[in-house]
């Protein structure tokens, strides 16, 4: 006998259906099953119960760094970290090639939340899958998105301060990084961060502070960490006082590989108590891991060390009296200072230590000895903690370029010109009256050593 089940009734059917949909669709990101691993559902109350830190990351590799990322994603999910205090919330946008060290076979951009993987580094993705309405990005199918756009990175942003919410955000901006700028074949094409090879698209870095303030509808990020090459230059933290408290990065070149996740997403990190402290601790573990400088900058700081070094530098170019000491400058500052460089394409972009690059001048000139100190106490000031084992303060700035031959090319780009009204150029060269190079060759520093200035 077979029992007869009774029918609903309609309104039955749609208190079922709604029912549904809220415990599915509860915001716009929303969880489910993940590469063929079935994971449980966080309700609405934990997956917005308030922690101590959010981190996002911003892992644009639709470009030749995508192994990389790869390999970045798997030490996250390797990382021992308080769940229960900390979410790492990433955007993953890969190019439309396969990798021989793939863990999944898969294009286009996925947005997930890290879960811990126990078995450490290994090929597989173990990580919670989220759909972000906003993104177009769903569970099951992902998005061609434009990450070298500023809609992307600010979505991205108001997407996971809504549905993570935290008493601290930090970011991580991952990639390609060529400080303020670099040149490629075409001398006004500039560069930055977020470059994306499908779209042939990257983000200046005052168009990444812009996203950064409507991603978080005004409010600072405790941290802002780039995972780039070029990343702690004074042109490229000039951007962020007003959208963070502290800034982390690399001011030389950085290994491929990037940052150690495993060991930057500690149980340590997620009990930080500031950007400053958090800073600390992934500068620390990222000097030891990679035997490179890493500062932590106080961006509130930043405005005195730039008002320090237009000093210094209007005073450095009164000494400039003609060619002959223009070129005998020229030649110590790129043989005497510290500096960083690449030799990767036509134009190669120099960036000297700010420190060193005093230093030296100061040694040349005397009369430039209170200026220099008082630019020194500047960077001590905003450079709160670093860690290394190099004698100078982290820091640098934009000298010149060199070709592949290392040879000084003295054409410079326009976007390093002050008085050139173009799209997105360097805050730091619209302000500087005393150090860029300027339109109507007023004989400022650069000026005046790289023959910009009628003697």
């Amino acid at each position: 006998m077979v029992k007869k089940i009774k029918a609903l009734f309609v309104p039955q059917i749609f208190l079922i259906a709604f029912f549904l949909t809220a415990i599915i669709d509860f915001n716009s990101c929303t969880f489910g099953m993940l590469d063929g691993i079935s994971t449980a559902a966080p309700s609405k109350e934990s997956a917005q119960k308030k922690k101590n830190w959010t981190f996002m990351v911003y892992m644009a590799a639709d470009n030749n760094l995508e192994s990389a990322a790869l390999e970045d994603f798997n030490e996250m999910e390797a990382a021992d970290f308080d769940s229960s205090q900390m979410n790492v919330i990433v955007l993953f946008d890969r190019n439309d090639y396969k990798d021989c060290n793939d863990l999944d076979e898969w294009h286009g951009c996925r947005m997930y939340e890290i879960v811990r993987d126990v078995k450490g580094m290994n090929n597989e993705i173990r990580s919670r899958r989220i759909s972000c309405a906003d993104l177009g990005i769903g569970l099951k199918h992902e998005a061609f998105l434009d990450m070298g756009s500023p809609k992307t990175l600010e979505l991205f942003m108001k997407n996971v301060k809504t549905d993570y919410p935290a008493e601290h955000y930090g970011l991580f901006v991952w990639g390609h990084g060529t400080g303020y700028r670099n040149e490629n074949s075409r001398k006004d094409k500039i560069r930055a961060v977020a470059l994306d090879d499908g779209d042939d698209t990257f983000m200046e870095n005052c168009v990444v502070a812009s996203a950064i303030k409507n991603g978080m509808d005004g409010e600072k990020l405790n941290l802002l960490a780039y995972d780039t090459c070029f990343a702690s230059e004074l042109e490229v933290v000039y951007e962020f006082p007003e959208v963070a408290e502290s800034f982390v990065g690399t001011q030389g070149i950085q290994v491929e590989s990037g940052f150690n996740y495993t060991k930057v997403f500690s149980t340590t990190l997620s009990k930080s108590r500031d950007g400053k402290e958090a800073g600390k601790i992934i500068a620390s573990v990222l000097s030891d891991d990679m035997k490179n400088d890493f500062p932590v900058i106080d961006l509130s700081e930043i405005k005195n060390v730039f008002s320090s070094f237009e000093s210094f530098a209007s005073s450095a170019a009164s000494f400039i009296s003609n060619g002959e000491i223009a070129e005998e400058i020229r030649e110590l500052v790129l043989s005497g200072t510290e500096n960083f460089r690449s030799f990767e394409s036509v134009s190669n972009p120099v960036y000297v230590n700010l420190a060193s690059f005093a230093d030296l001048l100061a040694r040349k000139i005397s009369n430039l000895v209170s200026y220099k100190n008082n630019l020194i106490s500047s960077i001590k000031k905003a450079v709160c903690f670093y860690a290394g084992t190099n004698e100078n303060i982290p820091l640098g700035i934009y000298f010149c370029s060199v070709d592949y031959a290392n040879d000084l090319i003295m054409d410079f780009s326009p976007y390093y010109c002050n008085g050139n009204d173009l799209k997105n150029m360097c805050s730091f060269v619209k302000d500087s009256k005393s150090y860029v190079l300027t339109k109507e060759k007023k004989g400022t520093l650069m000026d005046r050593l790289f023959e910009n200035y009628d003697f």
